[in-house]
């Protein structure tokens, strides 16, 4: 490890320059161990120059933000880095990726929002939808399926469509 400050880091076999000194702080877990040094050829060699170009600038991005933000990258927290570098470069997020997260950004928010008024649980419009659904199979499955059968007997208790069915037949619910 370097100590003047810019003059970068070096981990592993990967030697990268940064505008700031990073610390990388040691933990030693023995059950990973027969983990350590399993590339000595280095992190990307596998990978073409403008793909390990990508690589590169994205793992330059994620140890700048930690380092900017904690001002060291633990030893636990660069493979994934490494690994999650790799993927973006070879697998670069689209836009569809984007508005894809971002709907779902949006129905967590929804839901938290719900959850915060009291709306979520049996008082969601969405569990009375299911409930009248539920209720209007019911009673056409009882209804229909004991006179196209023939039994006099019908069950002994006949279930009926819930309230208003009318507005949700009309489509206004």
């Amino acid at each position: 490890m370097h100590d003047r400050p810019g003059s970068g880091y070096v981990t592993g076999h990967l030697n990268l320059s940064l505008g700031c000194r990073a610390r990388i702080r040691s933990m030693e877990i023995e059950a990973l161990r027969k983990f350590r040094g399993r590339n000595p050829r280095g992190y990307f060699e596998d990978l073409s120059w403008d793909v390990r170009q990508r690589v590169y600038a994205w793992l330059d991005k994620f140890v700048a933000r930690r380092t900017t933000r904690f001002g060291y990258v633990p030893r636990w927290l660069f493979p994934i880095y490494v690994g999650q570098a790799r993927r973006l470069a070879l697998n670069p997020p689209t836009s569809s990726w984007g508005h894809k997260m971002l709907a779902k950004r949006g129905g967590f928010a929804v839901q938290r929002r719900y959850r915060a008024e009291g709306r979520a649980g049996q008082s969601h419009p969405a569990h009375h939808a299911a409930r009248v659904s539920a209720s209007r199979r019911r009673w056409k499955k009882t209804g229909k399926g004991a006179r196209a059968t023939g039994h006099e007997s019908a069950p002994s208790r006949i279930h009926k469509p819930a309230r208003n069915l009318e507005k949700y037949d009309r489509g206004y619910v």
